[in-house]
């Protein structure tokens, strides 16, 4: 997963500070039981750190100007249901964004089809040209 400034021909747009967090799309049906979003691992940089007051979540580890982050996000275990990425960056300390555009992202964990299931059968064919495949 990364945040990234926007980048134009002649610019990058740089930030100092920022929060990603990753959180369950809709409520869990057990509120006091955990469910699990998946987990972020920072890379080698110096740029982020796990967030001490968000759990889930990673942060900037100083207010210096950065044009992009990294981690690395693993994926909750199959049918934990829907995730939310949510990203907050500061430009400046007047000027930050929060959830706008591609600061949401929601991800689904695909679904397979059961292999063993056989698609029912239509029996009214009404073919009446042929056809090559």
């Amino acid at each position: 997963v990364s945040v990234q400034g926007w980048r134009t021909q002649y610019s990058v747009q740089k930030f100092t500070g920022f929060l990603l967090l990753v959180e369950a799309s809709q409520s869990p049906v057990d509120i006091y039981g955990p469910q699990s979003v998946g987990t972020f691992q920072l890379y080698g940089d110096a740029l982020t750190m796990h967030s001490e007051d968000c759990p889930n979540a990673v942060t900037q580890t100083s207010s210096i100007s950065k044009s992009e982050i990294q981690v690395l996000w693993t994926a909750p275990p199959a049918g934990s249901g829907c995730v939310r990425f949510r990203a907050m960056v500061v430009e400046n300390r007047d000027v930050w964004y929060m959830d706008d555009g591609e600061l949401s992202k929601e991800l689904c964990e695909e679904v397979q089809e059961n292999d063993d299931m056989q698609p029912e059968v239509i029996y009214d064919c009404c073919a009446c040209n042929e056809a090559k495949y």
